[in-house]
């Protein structure tokens, strides 16, 4: 009887340790599915800080078209601008604000409109990444080297974080 007491003791134990054990394990689990979550969201939050930035260096262009046009006074660029305009308001209106995979399709598919204009933009941006990493091996800040190079510190960031 005392040998079955001390039988039950111990797998009483062992048991007792072995739900320690799961429970460490779940823990671990859930701080690891916070640390991916709150990645997921800088992610997100970077990606549409440079959207946001990206919208305002758009915005700029239609209003130095608009003041180029103005000076022009022609009434077809206007109107292509004011296309463009609505075009680009009609995108913005129907883009969603979490999911990135559709405004990526949006730019896609604008860029597919204009291939001529894409071409010159890729070697372009080749050439402002390149400058990019010259500067910033050089020493400048990220400050310097989007003031130097009219660009928004966010874009230069994410040039140095995905060269």
């Amino acid at each position: 009887m005392v040998l079955f007491v001390i039988l039950l003791f111990v797998l009483q134990v062992i048991g007792f340790y072995v739900l320690a054990l799961l429970y460490m394990k779940t823990s671990k689990m859930d701080l690891f599915e916070k640390r991916q979550q709150q990645v997921m969201e800088e992610l997100n939050d970077t990606l549409i800080a440079y959207l946001a930035e990206l919208k305002d260096e758009n915005e700029k262009l239609i209003e130095r078209l608009s003041a180029k046009t103005a000076s022009a006074k022609s009434s077809e660029v206007n109107e292509k601008v004011a296309a463009i305009k609505e075009s680009r308001e009609e995108a913005i209106a129907a883009a969603p604000k979490k999911p990135i995979h559709l405004a990526l399709k949006s730019y896609q598919s604008t860029a597919n409109q204009q291939p001529q204009v894409k071409k010159t933009d890729e070697h372009n941006e080749t050439d402002t990444l390149s400058q990019v990493l010259t500067l910033h091996k050089a020493g400048m800040s990220i400050e310097e080297i989007a003031k130097k190079l009219q660009k928004g510190q966010t874009e230069v960031e994410l040039m140095l974080k995905f060269k």
